[in-house]
């Protein structure tokens, strides 16, 4: 595939109205809440399942994703000359995590959340939805499978997840600690880890730019749906 060909599939899937994948109604017009103050029991739970504490950190700290989500604009330094990839609103945004949060197990989506000055928000966004998975899997969804897995990337060639001579069945990969400034090695276990698991939902939290430049510049997989929160910053009608 040419670099315009899959810079048109990824704009194409990323603007997609209804992906068949995870049809859902529209956004409503309350908020949609999000999850920064957990039981001890859920909290064990998400923990035994590898979920760092930065994602418990913000109990002191609420906030709403309308106020947090920022448009994402693009910045792809390849790109050719004649093609302009089209930014993700707010609206669109909180559309696919109603979306996401609704049917957080149908389909084998691929979903990068980002946030900024540090990637804490990602991460509670990202348990919320794994969360989610795992009350899905309680109502009797994907029996026969594990409950959703949280696994950091390290530095190092070996990889625990994806180097196991007997892999886990989970329901749902949530991949962290990775970015712009990772190095190769790191982002070579990140496409393996992709292609590797192909048949379940996959979540990747990114640190240091926007999930879709990330995934253009640097992953250069499909990716389905991107959101990406502020800390520093209360969203603009403007960008809605």
């Amino acid at each position: 595939m040419s670099r315009k060909d899959f810079l048109k599939k990824l704009d194409g899937d990323l603007q997609a109205a209804d992906p068949r994948a995870l049809r859902s109604r529209t956004v409503t017009d309350g908020d949609i809440p999000i999850e920064v103050r957990w039981d001890t029991n859920r909290v064990k739970l998400l923990k035994s399942r590898g979920v760092d504490g930065y994602a418990f950190s913000l109990a002191r700290s609420p906030f709403t994703l309308e106020d947090s989500l920022v448009r994402i604009k693009p910045t792809v330094t390849w790109l050719p000359e004649d093609f302009v990839m089209r930014g993700i609103s707010i609206k669109k945004q909180l559309s696919n995590i109603e979306k996401v949060f609704n049917h957080p197990l149908r389909g084998n989506y691929t979903c990068a959340i980002g946030s900024y000055p540090s990637d804490t928000r990602a991460k509670v966004l990202a348990a919320n939805i794994m969360s989610k998975a795992i009350d899905a899997q309680v109502s009797g969804q994907h029996r026969g499978r594990a409950y959703p897995l949280w696994h950091s990337l390290m530095g190092n060639t070996w990889d625990p997840v994806r180097d196991a001579r007997e892999p886990e069945h989970f329901s749902m990969l949530i991949i962290n600690n990775v970015g712009v400034d990772s190095s190769q090695t790191k982002l070579e276990k990140l496409r393996d880890l992709l292609v590797k698991f192909d048949n379940v939902p996959k979540i990747v939290i990114v640190n240091g730019v926007d999930p879709v430049t990330f995934f253009a510049e640097r992953v250069r997989l499909p990716l389905q749906y991107a959101f990406y929160l502020s800390a520093e910053q209360k969203a603009s009608i403007l960008d809605i």
